[in-house]
């Protein structure tokens, strides 16, 4: 008799150390599979480290406690957390993009009107590149437009027709986006 009334004076103990217990099974999370977990934790360590042994018990421990609904409302508040940091990241990279693009417009604009003869055929046309893909203009890039088999994978092509073609494709764009 005494056993029985200290085990109903715990039982709220036992039973939210049971429903941890759930939880923690994760993937393979049944009733099933807590009770194989306590037939093997009691056999190692003796029955008084489980809080029960009595497979009928979890059951109705679960039907009462509504085990399924809580650990289904855990999941929604873990995903819907995750899914508000993961907003909450994306939405910084965009703003840190944002207040870059007139900043890399800029430089591009440099790159492609300047006279600073460091600035090859092939740095222009990676600076369109840049731009379109980055600027989601457009998803294919000027490289793999003149890619031929020489060794950087460019076309040899003359500095100032690619100069004036490239100039002039910056421009466009410029128009298109409505910046300077």
């Amino acid at each position: 008799m005494k056993r029985r009334r200290r085990r109903s004076e715990s039982e709220p103990l036992l039973r939210e150390r049971a429903f941890n217990d759930f939880l923690l099974l994760g993937d393979r999370r049944s009733i099933n599979a807590l009770y194989e977990q306590y037939k093997e934790q009691a056999a190692a360590n003796g029955p008084l480290t489980v809080p029960t042994l009595n497979r009928n018990e979890l059951y109705r421990w679960a039907r009462e406690d509504e085990w399924d609904r809580r650990v289904a409302e855990m999941t929604r508040e873990e995903i819907e957390s995750q899914r508000r940091d993961y907003a909450a990241v994306r939405r910084k990279t965009m703003d840190d993009l944002a207040d870059l693009q007139p900043h890399a417009t800029s430089k591009l604009h440099w790159i492609l009107t300047s006279d600073d003869p460091s600035i090859t055929p092939t740095h222009l046309l990676r600076a369109i590149e840049l731009a379109l893909d980055r600027f989601g203009i457009t998803n294919k890039s000027a490289p793999t437009l003149t890619q031929d088999e020489s060794s950087d994978g460019l076309q040899d092509l003359p500095d100032e027709q690619v100069k004036r073609d490239l100039v002039e494709l910056y421009q466009a764009i410029v128009r298109a986006r409505g910046t300077t």
